[in-house]
């Protein structure tokens, strides 16, 4: 439920996709492996028990179960990533 202090209608998670496929996308990263480390789980563990991510994230129906929300990420990210892969030529 964290904003950007510079935009106060863009989430900080929209935020971090679309950061995460800008650089994937960037020419300077072409030919070379992607590891995303997702840190933080225990703050993220006690936000999801009070926040229900569909706020920002619509297709989101997990509620506030922790898997659940942590596995939608994880297939946020990696759908980010597959795009890109698709666009190589």
């Amino acid at each position: 439920d964290q904003v950007l202090a510079e935009d106060e209608s863009k989430n900080r998670l929209e935020e971090a996709l679309d950061l995460f496929e800008q650089i994937v996308t960037s020419h300077h990263f072409d030919g070379t492996s992607v590891y995303l480390f997702l840190n933080k789980r225990d703050l993220f563990a006690d936000k999801i028990q009070k926040v229900d991510p569909r706020k920002w994230f619509p297709d989101y129906t997990g509620g506030c179960d922790y898997d659940k929300a942590s596995e939608y990420f994880k297939k946020k990210f990696q759908e980010r990533l597959k795009a890109t892969k698709s666009r190589s030529p």
